[in-house]
């Protein structure tokens, strides 16, 4: 077989054409001597997921690489390129997307979670393709196809995008929605990495796999958190300084509020910094000495009584549940029952045995108590999460993925699973 290169400055890009075959191309004009370094942001959107596409081939099980090897056509590569180039495009093409393009393909079979592990990496590999600024990212990308041609099949790919071909995205809507998932890291979750695997094992685990979603913790608490830095507890409703990471009342009844407040585990009242920066008082008067060499010590900071050390972000559970009700097999809103009032009064933390069990077995994994309180999923709504807020998926099969609002909407919507909201009532 012979071997094509591209014309260009580099002739970086090869193409396996058959012997004999004659094939015309505009040649570009050439560029200055060394000039590679650019020649993956420089190639077009459609010849990237071309590239993608064959470097995905040795990658795929020796038993279908023959079949995949097969669509290789010029034809089939140009429709397949351009479809994939406008879902990269749009910003609408979420993994809801893909999701419900497989189950309307026949024969395709998948088991609980395997079906949205495969559309996050047929996600992956769209995103990754798109920003892809070295050739290792296409390798990446290349990749991330393999594993989801490995789980749908070579049929069900072809078939996904060539149909998808006669689909045209409204780009209204894309504009107006802005749909992200991509695979979490420890740092877009505000986690610590061992943390971080810690709660993957718990999700993982074989004899009672979990689907686990966490809420975004403040970045700027990670490196109080390696230290061992307390947790905000439920008690505390203030929030944690957007620049410090440190838990702050902002105002003289917030400072009022934290210092009566009675930490429930030693029976003392929270202390709050005060003006001077080198003491913290308490509702009853007291006043404690600061280690002020041990953190940037700030007006209003949450000082817990027992370690007098400041408050910095907890791991906020979102919610939890059962794998089996992607696959069915359990009803959407499994676990989704909250012990939500107590002698006529709300309770003051919304949960269930099943979720305190999770919150139980995620503290001993992390080996301290940093999830402090129920799922906050039956408290409020989906809804009013900010736009840009992020929520990191833990899945049994070892993937976290990273929802937006609009995504986690639609990834609710798909498997028919809501939140509570019982903040409504409590209003």
């Amino acid at each position: 077989m012979a071997e094509f290169r591209i014309p260009g400055p580099t002739g970086l890009v090869e193409i396996p054409i058959s012997d004999g075959t004659r094939m015309c191309r505009v040649s570009p004009s050439p560029g200055p001597v060394g000039a590679n370094n650019n020649v993956v942001t420089a190639m077009p959107l459609e010849d990237r997921f071309v590239e993608v596409m064959r470097r995905t081939l040795p990658l795929l099980p020796a038993d279908i690489q023959e079949e995949f090897a097969a669509m290789f056509s010029p034809s089939a590569l140009l429709i397949m390129a351009g479809t994939l180039a406008v879902w990269a495009g749009s910003h609408y093409v979420g993994i809801g997307f893909i999701v419900d393009g497989l189950l309307l393909l026949g024969g395709v079979v998948f088991l609980g979670w395997q079906i949205w592990s495969a559309a996050s990496d047929f996600m992956s590999f769209i995103d990754l393709t798109y920003n892809a600024r070295s050739s290792s990212d296409l390798d990446t990308a290349a990749k991330h196809l393999s594993n989801f041609i490995a789980v749908v099949g070579v049929a069900a790919f072809i078939a996904l995008v060539t149909k998808g071909a006669a689909k045209r995205v409204n780009l209204a809507k894309a504009a107006a929605t802005r749909i992200l998932v991509r695979m979490a890291t420890a740092v877009e979750a505000g986690m610590t990495p061992n943390h971080f695997q810690s709660i993957l094992k718990v999700a993982m685990n074989p004899k009672n796999p979990r689907i686990i979603l966490f809420r975004k913790t403040n970045p700027k608490s990670v490196q109080y958190i390696e230290r061992g830095f307390p947790p905000k507890p439920k008690e505390i409703k203030v929030k944690t300084g957007e620049h410090s990471g440190i838990v702050t009342a902002t105002d003289p009844g917030e400072i009022s509020k934290v210092r009566t407040t009675v930490d429930p585990n030693s029976g003392k009242k929270y202390y709050t910094v005060d003006s001077n920066g080198r003491t913290a008082t308490n509702g009853d008067g007291l006043t404690i000495d600061l280690d002020v060499n041990q953190w940037p010590v700030e007006t209003g900071q949450v000082i817990d009584p027992t370690s007098k050390k400041p408050l910095v972000g907890d791991y906020d559970l979102f919610d939890v549940f059962d794998p089996q009700v992607l696959a069915g097999n359990k009803p959407p809103n499994q676990g989704n029952l909250v012990l939500a009032t107590s002698d006529g009064k709300f309770v003051d933390d919304f949960t269930n045995p099943e979720v305190r069990q999770v919150v139980s077995d995620l503290n001993d994994a992390i080996g301290s108590r940093r999830v402090m309180h129920g799922h906050h999923a039956a408290y409020d709504s989906i809804e009013n999460l900010k736009p840009d807020e992020l929520i990191s998926v833990f899945m049994p099969d070892g993937n976290v993925f990273s929802m937006n609002k609009e995504a986690l909407l639609q990834f609710y919507k798909k498997i028919g699973r809501s939140t509570l909201d019982l903040s409504n009532w409590m209003q």
